[in-house]
């Protein structure tokens, strides 16, 4: 299918927009959940404790503040949280096979009925049918993924510049985050949650059309770069030899139509590390999110109005999401730009992924060290940080994938990848368990999150030892590598 430089760009800005509206909802908890406790989501929880903590907001004080907080409440909500992202992560193999198997548009028609289920559940539920909440965050967020997973393939459409493409999705991905801003705000001023979420049910038309109109029944096929340097190895080969026919064995000749089998990619090295360093990253991210109301309590001293301030803040910050994701990407392409000379495809392949992998445990390790410091001047600092490294992380996950494996291979991958990521991010809930437990429990889950981040450093490091091994290894036919020789050896996986 070809597709022409308008459109391209038009199916670009509409992905963007998509994924900024429906995508990454469920990432908004934090504006959610401040909703959810003002109109007393749980707060029966709250009274009927049988002792006199001051984490308990009184029937007097909740005249005037219109809150009621507790552990219980909180463990609760958390709980949904939890849930809702586990799911997300459990539905995501099922949606990249459907891809994978009926194409992109069966996939996207799975998708918006998910999402409107859990936009309309989410718009009725009330503080007689609290579990409703369950269905309808688990909804948004199964439904919310594929956005992005289905709209990265645009990435495909430009041969120069995919991975800045794949960044920018990810980063709108990030700042769809605000739509629960959005919400908060306007529950504040008057409009109710039920209002705002049939408001986002009627805008979902917008998939509808780029399902059916822009994007194509099946896949976006790769747009491959110049490869002058094969073809002229080729032709040097056929002029040695004099008569028009190649001089080499078959199995000597550049396997460009090769590629190793699902599995074989499934299985690889650099595939299982890659989805070990995305799990412990994630997890602190989910941490992180999940957490971030009880937190703001914490370092407020559950003051509604700080609570409410610092609640706006992050999600404001997180819209610069859109922006910060395309650092992650531009670094991605210029270390792709850097590292096209090297003689060895194994290095072309994988060395551009080792800089910004490196970068993401980095931002990773520095968002695990300022929130040792529980003070509400650092949550600004914490924010920024937050928005630079969840960019990078999903930014980098994605075009690593998007660039190292075959293109219909992408949504199962993907949806591998993050169903793993989801099974570690279930630890969430004990680690907000242990948060809870005296004496430093949060300092206790804060160290520990430390190491991990530390430990996800092994994922870069093992990138570079393979590149650099290729390279010492490399030879004189070095042009006859498989594209994907990195990944599998005949029936061997890397």
């Amino acid at each position: 299918m070809v597709f022409r430089p308008w459109r391209k760009y038009l199916m670009a800005v509409w992905a963007v927009l998509e994924c900024m509206l429906f995508g990454g909802l469920v990432y908004g908890w934090g504006s959610l959940v401040f909703v959810l406790k003002k109109e007393g989501i749980y707060a029966e929880l709250c009274f009927h404790r049988g002792d006199n903590s001051s984490n308990i907001t009184t029937p007097a004080e909740n005249m005037t503040s219109g809150v009621i907080s507790c552990p219980e409440q909180d463990e609760k909500l958390q709980l949904a949280f939890t849930v809702g992202t586990t799911l997300m992560t459990f539905s995501s193999p099922l949606m990249g096979h459907i891809q994978y198997t009926f194409g992109t548009r069966m996939a996207r028609i799975v998708l918006m009925c998910f999402f409107l289920c859990g936009s309309l559940v989410t718009a009725f539920l009330n503080t007689s049918t609290p579990w409703l909440m369950y269905i309808g965050l688990s909804c948004l967020a199964i439904g919310g993924l594929p956005v992005l997973v289905t709209n990265i393939q645009v990435a495909n459409l430009f041969a120069v510049g995919g991975s800045t493409v794949v960044g920018l999705l990810s980063g709108s991905f990030d700042a769809s985050a605000a739509v629960q801003l959005v919400v908060k705000i306007a529950y504040e001023n008057g409009i109710s949650r039920q209002y705002s979420y049939l408001f986002i049910s009627a805008l979902h038309v917008m998939v509808i059309f780029s399902t059916f109109v822009l994007l194509p029944k099946t896949f976006i096929p790769k747009v491959e770069p110049d490869n002058s340097d094969l073809d002229e190895a080729e032709e040097a080969v056929r002029a040695l030899n004099g008569n028009g026919t190649l001089a080499l064995e078959a199995e000597e000749l550049p396997l460009r139509d090769v590629k190793p089998s699902l599995l074989n990619c499934t299985l690889s090295r650099v595939f299982l590390s890659h989805v070990f360093w995305l799990s412990v990253l994630q997890l602190r991210f989910y941490y992180f999110i999940g957490t971030l109301n009880p937190w703001l309590n914490y370092i407020t001293n559950q003051e509604e109005s700080l609570v409410s301030h610092y609640t706006n803040v992050s999600l404001f910050i997180q819209l610069g999401g859109v922006f910060t994701s395309l650092f992650g990407g531009f670094i991605f392409d210029l270390e792709r730009t850097r590292n096209n000379g090297k003689p060895s495809i194994t290095e072309r392949h994988l060395q551009p992924s080792v800089v910004p992998l490196t970068l993401t445990s980095c931002l990773a390790l520095l968002l695990s060290c300022l929130v040792l410091v529980p003070s509400a001047e650092v949550l600004y600092v914490d924010f920024i940080v937050l928005t630079f490294f969840r960019s990078f992380m999903y930014g980098t996950a994605a075009a690593y994938i998007q660039m190292v494996f075959p293109a219909d291979y992408f949504g199962f991958l993907y949806g591998v990848m993050i169903v793993i990521s989801g099974v570690v991010g279930c630890l969430q809930y004990p680690l907000f368990i242990w948060l809870e437990s005296p004496p430093k429990g949060p300092q206790k889950v804060n160290i520990f999150l430390l190491v991990l981040m530390l430990v996800s450093l092994i994922h870069p490091i093992h990138i570079w030892l393979t590149c650099r091994s290729a390279g010492k290894k490399r030879g004189a036919n070095s042009s006859a590598e498989s594209e994907y020789v990195f990944i599998a050896k005949g029936t061997k996986c890397l």
